[in-house]
């Protein structure tokens, strides 16, 4: 109902040579024609598809530095040698017998990484890593031999690893969380996330063994390739996303300092002239009248004629900047600024992450079942509504 509209789409009318009766003048009011002869119903036409930005984050944490370790032989070996030792400690912690004995030693289980969610391996290689004074009485109850133990260069390169991922994994659980989580954050949190790799990019900023050159540059490379609509501030795609930081309360524009100067004026502009199409047939002026020439003034403040009158102030310039120089920044601050919470509700309202979707309709292991192959459509919206209700 919101939604940014979707632009560029050329319609091309129907043109018969016939005679057009009322069945033909009724079909070609509510139909269109497109470039390859298809016929497009414009009522039920859908909005501007937006990608999910929490997705394409875990194809930059998992497909893209896989393949960097992949191509090192040297960081591969390590990083399968940890995964491996990490796995048989996981696979111990499914078992009741093993369960409890790690329970009894640490005190709580080891979470297992899941398959849909990258930064649950992140979450879990931490846990790894906090038992790190435990790991030899573990081994010892749970009869871990000497070459499945985890080592002491084990731990140092899951914490290098964890300090390359970090990043990624905060930017992960902003953009999945579960509370109003606007299109608006999408922009100042890539240019926030971009900050934090280029520091730690910097030679001197850590002591690193193994994860410098090869993952953390693929990490810098990796997002300006997947987001580089976002990051040229030309595209639809970066504009739709500027006009939505801009009109948060929570950004406004302290995001633009990550962003090359010559840049701020246009996207101020391009910003206002949204905020205007919503004033169009509006008021849109504040009228300061002048004093008429005959009114009788205090004779002793006399400081002549001034040449900085002005006869009119735009009222969305005024607008924008009590906007801008307003340092709260809740939500409901934007019922001061109604043109400017129009601007926000129409380009904040695609959700940025698919994640509230996909755990409503997450139950693969009760759908993709033989006997669950034949579910009707009614069927399966009673058990998805069910299940969820159970959750």
């Amino acid at each position: 109902m919101f939604g940014v509209k979707r632009q560029n789409i050329n319609m091309v009318e129907e043109v018969n040579s016939v005679d057009n009766s009322e069945s033909d003048l009724e079909s070609n009011q509510n139909n269109t024609q497109n470039d390859v002869g298809h016929t497009i119903d414009i009522e039920n036409m859908l909005p501007m598809h937006f990608r999910c930005f929490a997705h394409t984050l875990n194809l930059c944490a998992t497909t893209d530095i896989n393949k960097v370790i992949k191509s090192c032989v040297e960081l591969s070996s390590i990083h399968d040698q940890v995964i491996n030792k990490c796995n048989i400690l996981w696979k111990l912690a499914g078992r009741p017998k093993s369960a409890e004995i790690i329970q009894n030693i640490l005190g709580h289980t080891l979470s297992r990484p899941g398959e849909t969610r990258w930064n649950s391996l992140y979450d879990s290689l931490r846990q790894i890593l906090s038992i790190k004074n435990n790991i030899l009485n573990l081994n010892r109850a749970l009869e871990i031999n000497t070459k499945n133990a985890l080592r002491d260069q084990d731990f140092n390169y899951i914490e290098e690893h964890l300090r390359c991922a970090a990043p990624i994994s905060e930017a992960l659980d902003i953009m999945q969380g579960k509370l109003n989580t606007y299109y608006g954050v999408v922009l100042p949190c890539l240019l926030a996330l971009r900050r934090k790799i280029e520091i730690l990019a910097k030679p001197d900023h850590h002591t690193w063994i193994y994860c410098y050159i090869p993952i953390v540059h693929a990490l810098l490379e990796s997002n300006e390739k997947r987001f580089r609509n976002y990051l040229n501030f030309t595209s639809p795609e970066s504009l739709n996303a500027v006009i939505a930081a801009l009109s948060y309360p929570r950004f406004k524009k302290r995001w633009l300092t990550c962003v090359k100067p010559q840049f701020h004026d246009r996207l101020i502009q391009i910003f206002k002239k949204t905020a205007n199409e919503v004033l169009i047939g509006k008021n849109t002026f504040i009228e300061l009248k002048n004093s008429p020439e005959n009114q009788t003034t205090d004779d002793f403040f006399d400081f002549g004629s001034s040449s900085l009158t002005l006869t009119s102030i735009p009222k969305l310039e005024l607008e924008v900047l009590h906007f801008f120089a307003d340092e709260e920044n809740d939500l409901p601050n934007l019922n001061k600024y109604p043109t400017i919470k129009e601007d926000f509700i129409q380009y904040n309202t695609p959700l940025p992450s698919s994640a509230p979707v996909e755990r409503l309709f997450s139950f693969a292991t009760m759908t993709n079942q033989p006997k669950s192959h034949k579910l009707s459509d009614n069927l399966f919206e009673k058990r998805v509504v069910l299940k969820a209700n159970l959750l």
